[in-house]
């Protein structure tokens, strides 16, 4: 079972509740986090039941992720370190690779020497899909004017990857897209 969202953290006495039962019943349960969330609370009522958390990291540069997400990036990296080095759960950093905003190497080559600096040995590259696109237009919201409306050709998506793998030496996880 996996927890998505949104963000599920922001439900963390429901979720917990919910993956306490699921455990009980030997099932795996997984959660997909932005990590935007207080780590005590996290590590009180969720993090028991968990298995393996799918954890995002988007942009490091702290001034860059807060245009383009309206946040701070501080809780979500001291989260991550926090875990990776005190908690036994299996963690996956995942990087949407969205053209131009997060996908430059600039950005994959911080990320990557963060990882490394934290003892993670593997990382995710989600290629990018323009499909929330067509769901802000139907519901009313603008479309930022740099957000891509094409998917990422496959010469970059490995270009990006051979950049993000010289800057880390992790093990990346496959891309359906290069398979």
């Amino acid at each position: 079972m996996t927890f998505s969202g949104g963000e599920p953290t922001l439900y963390v006495d429901y979720v917990g509740e919910v993956a306490k039962e699921l455990k009980k019943n030997g099932i795996h349960v997984a959660i997909e986090t932005s990590g935007e969330f207080g780590l005590a609370e996290f590590k009180t009522k969720l993090l028991p039941y968990i298995d393996l958390i799918l954890y995002d990291i988007k942009l490091f540069d702290p001034r860059k992720h807060r245009q383009y997400t309206g946040k701070s990036n501080g809780q979500i990296l001291y989260n991550f370190t926090d875990l990776v080095k005190k908690s036994n759960v299996e963690i996956i950093p995942r990087v949407p690779l969205v053209p131009k905003i997060t996908a430059t190497s600039d950005n994959l080559t911080q990320i990557a020497h963060f990882l490394k600096s934290t003892g993670c040995s593997t990382c995710e590259l989600l290629p990018y899909n323009p499909g929330g696109i067509p769901k802000r237009i139907a519901t009313g919201r603008p479309v930022p004017l740099d957000i891509p409306h094409t998917m990422m050709g496959i010469e970059e998506e490995r270009r990006l990857r051979i950049i993000f793998s010289l800057g880390s030496k992790l093990n990346l996880g496959a891309s359906p897209q290069l398979e």
